[in-house]
């Protein structure tokens, strides 16, 4: 019997061995369906991944399926694999496969993937921008720095790795095409394991020729490599020891259901995110009356007094950044307080940053210092002359907003017929670009209004500035530019199942920050038109904004500072 089990063991791991470093079927035939499988990890690699069968040495696997509470056609699976035998650097999965897959389909893991991150990736350090030979190519292909991706070149190895760590929902969703069906998979954070939880691994991998894709859940989760904030790092993640009897659950609730696009994918999302694992109820911690003398003393506290002006910074530097973190948009809450020496501080604001680092073309440069001369923070845009499209739309959304606020303040007499002209001149520079180029890009010749870096949809507060500015300056070509770029954002968005270019820290990776902007000029031209479309359109914004929200309570590491604070980072963006 001895000699049997150990050539049964043989067996198992020669017949892992050959499906070494790979999730996808072997071999490659069968139907959509899941596989139970068993993992054998080096460090963070994985090494051997085998189907576990009835006859298997190492698991045993109970399957329990249940139709899933409240979701019409959706059932909750749950595996318990129980070990039956001790075992090292080892871990469990489940795959979901598909065939007849093309990589035309549209893959999403909330905060994390989207539209299977297939962009050109360059290696760039953080706020560097990019190569200057990308400048000004009207085929630049969407570029972003190192980040877990499906291969967008046709016969290369095709696999991204997250933890659900590096999510905001445990969730793998995908919408395939041609057969107009989406998928979403819920699973929760992890495996209970000595006080503490071990990840569970969102995985998906796609065959060379992309005809077979697989969606893996693993437990523990172990990533080959770590994504970081900009790039990845070696990977921490690795297999576990168990003992013979001890036992790992992987609970999936699968939605499949007819779905026709990407913005009808989000939308169902949106409804079932919270379906799987049940977020905790919101917490009272303090009156919004707390809050409020809060943020008030932090912008107060950064107000910068100097020998030849003063003016409210937007970060922790002495200087102004126009629109982003908040240049010229920290000043509207100031004046909300409706008191004197609010204005007057906003006023001195304005004064200081409305007719400085203000090229020809109407734009800004993105930094002012606090000696008046123009900064150029970011080493590629070093003396290069261009600005952040998302910048100059939110100077133009907020200068506006706070021109209509101190109308209605009756406050109209602190208004200076200046700061209304450069504002004007801007809203000029954005429909000038428009006209000449039909798009706004990632980035702008600040002194001609040309485009200096193209895609992407940084310049979507933009469509919400020209919305509010067609009627405050009585002109309704920007209300027209306003349109047709919000047509051209919005079908980008229904394509590709993102928005990306406002933070100019990470070249043009997807952002929640664009897609809020975008969300915010669709709804502002609902309310400028009073257009239906624009309401539908705004929604569907606001579902990908859900992507990008944290819909459950993350169980953080107990030695950690947040842990310790009793912190709960469901809302948290």
């Amino acid at each position: 019997m001895k000699k049997i089990y150990c050539l049964l063991l043989c067996i198992s791991f020669l017949s892992m061995a050959v499906q070494a470093q790979s999730w996808l079927p072997q071999p490659q035939k069968g139907s959509a369906g899941y596989r139970l499988l068993q993992c054998a990890y080096e460090g963070a690699s994985l090494k051997a991944c085998a189907p576990v069968s009835s006859g298997s040495p190492d698991w045993e696997v109970r399957t329990d399926s249940q139709p899933a509470a409240g979701i019409t056609g959706a059932e909750t699976l749950t595996f318990t694999f129980t070990s039956k035998r001790d075992l090292k650097d080892a871990g469990v999965a489940v795959a979901f496969d598909r065939y007849n897959w093309t990589s035309d389909n549209y893959v999403m893991i909330p905060a994390s993937v989207y539209n299977g991150n297939q962009q050109r990736i360059v290696n760039r350090e953080y706020a560097t921008g990019l190569d200057k030979t990308d400048y000004r190519r009207k085929d630049l292909a969407l570029t972003s720095n190192p980040i877990p991706q499906l291969s967008p070149e046709y016969g290369a190895q095709s696999r991204l790795e997250v933890n659900v760590s590096n999510t905001a929902t445990p969730a793998i969703t995908f919408l395939e095409r041609s057969k107009q069906n989406g998928t979403i998979l819920l699973t929760d954070q992890g495996i209970d394991r000595n006080n503490q939880v071990l990840d569970h691994a969102l995985i998906v991998e796609e065959t060379p020729d992309r005809s077979i894709a697989s969606f893996i859940i693993s437990a523990p989760g172990v990533r080959e490599r770590k994504p970081e904030f900009i790039g990845f790092s070696k990977s921490p993640d690795r297999g576990i020891s168990v003992k013979k009897g001890d036992r790992i659950v992987i609970r999936v609730t699968e939605i499949s259901f007819p779905c026709k696009d990407v913005p009808e994918l989000l939308s169902r999302f949106m409804k079932e995110r919270k379906s799987h694992t049940r977020g905790e109820a919101p917490r009272n911690l303090m009156p919004m009356s707390e809050v409020l003398a809060r943020m008030v003393k932090n912008i107060d506290g950064r107000y910068y007094i100097g020998d030849s002006w003063q003016y409210y910074c937007p970060e922790n530097a002495d200087w102004m950044s126009y629109g982003w973190i908040g240049g010229l948009m920290n000043t509207h809450p100031m004046l909300a307080l409706g008191d004197a020496e609010h204005l007057q501080k906003v006023k001195n604001t304005f004064d200081f940053a409305l007719p400085r680092a203000k090229g020809k073309s109407g734009y800004y440069y993105d930094v002012l210092g606090s000696d008046g001369k123009i900064i150029y923070r970011d080493a590629a845009f070093n003396n290069s002359g261009i600005g952040l499209t998302r910048k100059n739309g939110d100077v133009l959304y907020w200068m506006v907003k706070q021109f209509m606020l101190l109308k209605k303040q009756g406050r109209s007499n602190a208004i200076d017929q200046e700061w209304e002209t450069n504002v004007r001149l801007l809203a000029d520079a954005f429909v000038n670009t428009w006209q000449k180029h039909g798009v706004w890009g990632n980035y702008l010749e600040v002194e001609t209004g040309d485009i200096a870096v193209y895609n992407t949809t940084s310049g979507a507060m933009a469509v919400a500035g020209l919305a509010l500015a067609s009627g405050y300056y009585g002109n309704p070509a920007y209300l027209e530019v306003a349109c047709e770029a919000a047509t051209d954002y919005y079908d980008n968005f229904s394509l590709v199942g993102f928005a990306s270019g406002g933070c100019g820290g990470i070249l043009q990776n997807a952002d929640s920050e664009t897609a809020v902007a975008l969300l915010t000029s669709l709804m502002t031209l609902y309310e400028t038109t009073g257009k239906e479309q624009y309401l539908k359109q705004s929604a569907d914004l606001a579902n990908l904004c859900a992507t990008w929200t944290v819909s459950f309570s993350y169980r953080l590491p107990e030695d950690t500072p947040l842990a310790k604070l009793g912190a709960n980072l469901t809302g948290a963006v």
